[in-house]
């Protein structure tokens, strides 16, 4: 031992043989050995009568074992007995320089590697123990520089071939980067639910995942026994009918069926939405998670998405709605008077205006209170829309009165409509306290005759109602007949 550290430090050795026991171990990351350790003989100095081959050749169990257990099973994909061929191409090579084997045996085995992405650098480490063994068995300068060049040779080609595999592995990781990054973008700007199962189904194939689903709890928020599909896609295409299964089963009937899947809780700050499960097959398995985020986040946001929209139009019909009865209000009604107008003017159409008002509310309002005249006023507002077609505009103009308005309606049209209209309202009683009773006020434009707009067809109308009040109410009468009746 004394000998051994004296040369380790650079003192003159004693012209003598020694043979040292020494060994290779491969560790764990904790430091235990992971396998049993062999005894590697030194070689004696260069007057040993052995040659190099034979020294090797009596070595070679030990040696391939060596390379077996340097490959970490890194190797696993190259084509079998590959350290066989490396040991004997070796020393083909170093025999006869000219075979150049040794080079090409070890670019075979790296171009296996490449071709099942395996990792080159392997192929180094494998290089490395075996310069060791030979390295140790050599024992003249001559023959040491020889092993070192050829070796040296063999390390720079499987270098070479080892930056090729890492531009490719950089190359490949950069196409997945960016397509995750178009997915992640896509997936984040759906509007709604649908947007974002369609979104997924395009772009997760691009990822390595051929087939995967996407469901939520039927409980919003929750974590509940069923759960119903948004997406179901596999090799042969998209089911497009959601799927409401129990939630202990993982996935709808059959997709697990020879599948071996990732599966992802999906939620958005604690909140439970549902679960993503994907087709193993993506090369990076950190994609699992990143879409289980960007799944999760996406959702919460088309949620949000929804809710906003379904109450700004919330907001929007109780801009333009009666609360009591659910008819169009005033606003609207003057708006959609103004559209309607100009339509009938460009278009040279006829167009009719109605203002109903009831006869007797507001003595059933005095008798029987307001919740009485509330109810007349819901029934009579449903009548109403049941007499009229489906591009008639009907609204409530305030307290018992209501104004129909009537595109494509000439003057004998908008006369018989409000029959029709009257028949429905006192056809039958609205209220256990008998029925009402109405008078109409009719007005027409003819773009043919008329020069006026669309405030002077709405007070036409209005005068013509009065006029009809004053002649005795329960009637229907059209501006154009009213004559001297007119205030």
């Amino acid at each position: 031992m004394a000998l051994l550290a004296a040369a380790v430090h650079g003192s003159e050795c004693r012209n003598e043989t020694r043979t040292f026991q020494t060994e290779f171990v491969k560790r764990r990351s904790c430091g235990c050995s992971m396998h049993q350790r062999e005894p590697v003989p030194a070689a004696g100095p260069a007057g040993e009568s052995k040659e190099l081959g034979a020294i090797l050749r009596g070595r070679r169990a030990t040696l391939l074992k060596d390379l077996s257990h340097a490959s970490h099973g890194r190797l696993e994909f190259v084509s079998g007995g590959w350290e066989d061929r490396l040991f004997d191409s070796f020393l083909l090579q170093f025999n006869d320089p000219s075979q150049a084997s040794f080079v090409a045996c070890v670019e075979g085995i790296c171009y296996e590697l490449l071709h099942s992405d395996g990792e080159v650098g392997a192929a180094q480490d494998v290089l490395a123990v075996l310069r060791r063994h030979i390295v140790a068995c050599a024992g003249d300068p001559e023959t040491r520089g020889r092993i070192e060049e050829l070796l040296r040779e063999a390390l720079l080609s499987a270098s070479e071939l080892a930056a090729i595999a890492q531009s490719q592995r950089r190359s490949a990781l950069m196409d997945r980067t960016a397509l995750l990054a178009e997915a992640t973008a896509a997936l984040l700007a759906a509007p709604d639910v649908t947007t974002l199962a369609d979104t997924a189904a395009n772009h997760l194939p691009g990822l390595g995942i051929r087939a995967g689903v996407i469901a939520l709890f039927t409980t919003p928020g929750k974590v509940s026994e069923e759960l119903e599909t948004v997406l179901i896609f596999t090799e042969e295409g998209r089911q497009q009918i959601p799927v409401r299964y129990r939630g202990k089963l993982l996935a709808p009937a059959d997709f697990l069926d020879g599948r071996s899947v990732v599966v992802e809780p999906l939620g958005f700050r604690g909140e439970c939405l549902g679960l993503a499960l994907f087709e193993y097959g993506a090369p990076d398995s950190k994609v699992y998670e990143d879409l289980r985020l960007v799944l999760g986040a996406a959702l919460k946001g088309a949620q949000l998405i929804r809710a906003v929209e379904d109450a700004r139009k919330e907001v929007e019909a109780l801009a333009v709605t009666d609360p009591l009865t659910g008819l169009f209000n005033r606003r609207h009604l003057i708006r959609r008077l103004e559209s309607e107008f100009a339509r009938a003017r460009r278009h040279m159409r006829s167009l009719s205006l109605i203002i109903a008002d009831l006869d007797g509310f507001k003595q059933v309002n005095d008798e029987h209170g307001h919740d009485a005249g509330d109810r007349v006023l819901l029934r009579v507002a449903e009548r109403l829309r049941r007499g009229l077609r489906e591009f008639d505009t009907v609204a409530r103009y305030g307290g018992d009165e209501f104004v129909i308005l009537l595109p494509e309606t000439d003057k004998t049209q908008a006369r018989a409509a409000a029959e029709r209209i009257r028949q429905s309202v006192i056809g039958e009683p609205v209220d256990k306290h008998g029925t009402v009773g109405a008078t109409f006020g009719v007005a027409t434009f003819d773009p043919a005759t008329s020069n006026f707009d669309q405030e002077e067809l709405l007070r036409r109308a209005d005068r013509a109602l009065l006029a009809g009040k004053r002649a005795g109410k329960a009637r229907i009468l059209h501006f154009d007949d009213a004559g001297t009746l007119v205030p």
